[in-house]
């Protein structure tokens, strides 16, 4: 019987119709959505060297801490996704999000 790989594991190796060999893994992109990902080698074990480094620098994602308030950290957020999202929605989340109360009540 064959060896089934657990969640998270990666798949095995395969041989594709073109020679090369392939390896697929599950990867979380930055809006915290999977995409499935894959790896080529000339060989098995190259292919499985390379599923290997790919899978363990997607580990290597860690969140820092900082001391921001919510309306900040949603501000920062809104800018770095405004090229991701289209012109409506990124004018309506700004429009809609909360603002907190205090010194930065009046930010726009």
């Amino acid at each position: 019987m064959a060896r089934k790989n657990g969640n998270g594991e990666g798949s095995r190796p395969r041989k594709r119709p073109d020679g090369r060999w392939e390896a697929r893994y599950w990867e979380e992109g930055p809006s915290w959505r999977k995409k499935r990902r894959s790896v080529y080698g000339s060989s098995r074990k190259e292919c499985a060297d390379k599923l290997a480094e790919a899978m363990s620098t997607e580990k290597d994602f860690v969140l820092v801490p900082t001391n921001i308030t919510l309306s900040e950290f949603l501000a920062e957020h809104l800018e770095a996704t405004k090229e991701t999202l289209k012109k409506r929605t990124w004018e309506e989340t700004r429009r809609n999000r909360p603002r907190a109360s205090g010194a930065d009540a009046g930010a726009p």
